[in-house]
């Protein structure tokens, strides 16, 4: 089972790698100690990632599309990291939001606003759940794959969850109707009643030129390849 998948939306391929990928974070932090002795410290909402992946012993169609994209022959593309999805495909700063605190799988977190709105990329023939919690039970969100009719979601008991298929790669929408709903989730699989911070995948990436070290040339080319691909844009919008 593929671990990644890589293209532009729509054209997603699978990537098989070598185990032990690195991911690398980089938040903007900043501190100040005012004149009274009082610390201050801000850091950025988001923390872009870097990722190095690789393959030992392939022909050339391993990087071929990672090749593409590095010379920029091919539209936006996009990097989809299955563990990631298992837990949150949501950015964590668009799960919560200002409002007065909901109880999110036991924790307090901020609502955000009735209206909030979040698209995902989401890939054919998986199955997807799509959650929140409530301070209420009423209906708090609708989701709404591609263009079909969107689909209502209410919590019971603090929480509640909506699942489909996607019969093609299509965009999720997800919009809040309650001003009382936090812990946004679409996660890969079935809703298991937990909430875990959003990592924001698929995610737009910039590839950098494949670093290849040849082992083999006969009839075939076999080499070990490592490249890096570092997020970029915006999460959370398309």
């Amino acid at each position: 089972m593929a671990s990644h998948f890589f293209g532009p939306l729509g054209a997603m391929e699978r990537l098989t790698v070598s185990a032990g990928v690195s991911t690398e974070t980089s938040r903007s932090e900043s501190e100040f100690v005012s004149s009274g002795g009082v610390r201050s410290f801000l850091r950025g909402r988001a923390a872009p990632r870097t990722w190095t992946v690789g393959r030992q012993y392939r022909g050339p169609d391993w990087a071929r599309l990672l090749s593409l994209a590095a010379h920029g022959l091919l539209p936006q593309c996009w990097l989809y990291d299955v563990a990631s999805a298992r837990e949150n495909m949501v950015p964590a700063q668009l799960a919560a939001g200002t409002g007065f605190l909901v109880q999110v799988n036991g924790l307090p977190m901020r609502a955000v606003a009735s209206g909030h709105q979040v698209q995902v990329p989401v890939l054919a023939g998986r199955l997807y759940s799509v959650s929140a919690w409530q301070a209420s039970d009423q209906q708090m969100l609708t989701y709404q794959v591609g263009m079909d009719t969107p689909v209502p979601v209410s919590s019971f008991n603090g929480s509640g969850a909506g699942s489909f298929t996607a019969p093609v790669d299509s965009i999720l929408t997800v919009t809040v109707t309650s001003g009382s709903v936090s812990g946004l989730r679409v996660n890969e699989g079935p809703f298991d009643g937990a909430f875990h911070a959003g990592h924001g995948t698929p995610c737009k990436v910039a590839v950098q030129d494949p670093q290849r070290t040849l082992q083999l040339v006969t009839e075939q080319v076999r080499s070990d390849y490592q490249v890096t691909l570092m997020e970029v844009g915006k999460p959370g919008f398309i």
